[in-house]
């Protein structure tokens, strides 16, 4: 499972199951920095929050993960 949203890079992701819905959690930085390696100083933590990771929902329509969507996408600054 890949979590991808447009604007951001994305690394480091973990998920888990809380018994109803799949998390993902991942860190993030905006792409508008220009420079990858300056994500490093400019990372926030994101949260995906899906019911199945078979059936696919994007919110928004602007994010995305590879073998379903994230319904929840919560930034942490």
């Amino acid at each position: 499972m890949v979590i991808a949203l447009g604007t951001k890079w994305i690394w480091d992701s973990w998920y888990a199951h809380d018994g109803e819905k799949w998390h993902g959690y991942f860190l993030q930085a905006d792409k508008s920095l220009g420079d990858p390696d300056a994500r490093h100083f400019n990372v926030t933590q994101g949260h995906a929050a899906m019911a199945s990771v078979l059936h696919r929902h994007v919110a928004g329509g602007k994010s995305n993960v590879s073998t379903g969507g994230p319904r929840h996408i919560h930034r942490h600054a």
